[in-house]
C-alpha cells in the first residue's frame, strides 16, 4: 500500500516539473537562435523577424517569471520559429540589396 503511495507521489511530482523544464527547454533553444540571428546580422538584414523574435524572447522569459509556464512555452516557440525565420531571410535580403547596389553591379 505504501509503496503505491510513493510511486503516485513520484508520478505527481514529475507531471508537474514537466512545464517549468519544457518551458526551460524552449526559452534556451530560442535564445541560441537568436543569437546565431544576429551572428548573421539578422538584426540589419531581417529586422521585423528578428526583432518579432527578441519580444517574444522576453515575454516567454516574464511569463515563466511568472510561474506561467504555459504561456512562457507558447511565446519559446513563437520566438524560436521568429528566429529561425530570421536566419532564412538573411540571405535573401543580402541578394535583394545586392540588385538595388549600383555598385555591385545589379540593375536599377
Amino acid at each position: 500500500m505504501r509503496f503505491g503511495w510513493v510511486i503516485g507521489a513520484f508520478g505527481l511530482m514529475t507531471m508537474a516539473a514537466c512545464g517549468p523544464i519544457q518551458a526551460t527547454t524552449g526559452i534556451i533553444r530560442a535564445e541560441e537562435e537568436l543569437r546565431t540571428a544576429k551572428l548573421m546580422e539578422a538584426d540589419r538584414l531581417a529586422p521585423y523577424e528578428y526583432t518579432k523574435s527578441d519580444l517574444m524572447l522576453k515575454m516567454a522569459k516574464e511569463r515563466q517569471g511568472f510561474s506561467e509556464f504555459e504561456a512562457a512555452k507558447t511565446f519559446a516557440d513563437e520566438a524560436l520559429r521568429y528566429a529561425v525565420m530570421a536566419k532564412q531571410n538573411v540571405p535573401r535580403n543580402i541578394r535583394q540589396q545586392m540588385q538595388k547596389s549600383p555598385a555591385a553591379g545589379g540593375v536599377r
